[in-house]
């Protein structure tokens, strides 16, 4: 009887641990989620601004032939 009802708490423990764990999980990704479309955003406008500046590079390298 006593090890039925301990095995049935551990279950149920268990069980909520498991729950927390997700419950946490859920709310991590929903953060990340935020998180990684700002990242996102960023790294767009990062993007953009290395584009500029290779494109300005190459240009001015291209000047640079042509001067010659």
């Amino acid at each position: 009887m006593t090890v039925a009802v301990v095995s049935v708490l551990m279950t149920l423990s268990v069980f909520m641990a498991v729950l927390m764990i997700f419950l946490c999980a859920m709310l991590m990704l929903m953060r990340m989620r935020v998180l990684i479309r700002m990242g996102m955003r960023v790294l767009m406008r990062m993007g953009v601004c290395t584009d500029i500046a290779i494109f300005v590079r190459y240009n001015m390298h291209f000047y640079s032939l042509l001067s010659l």
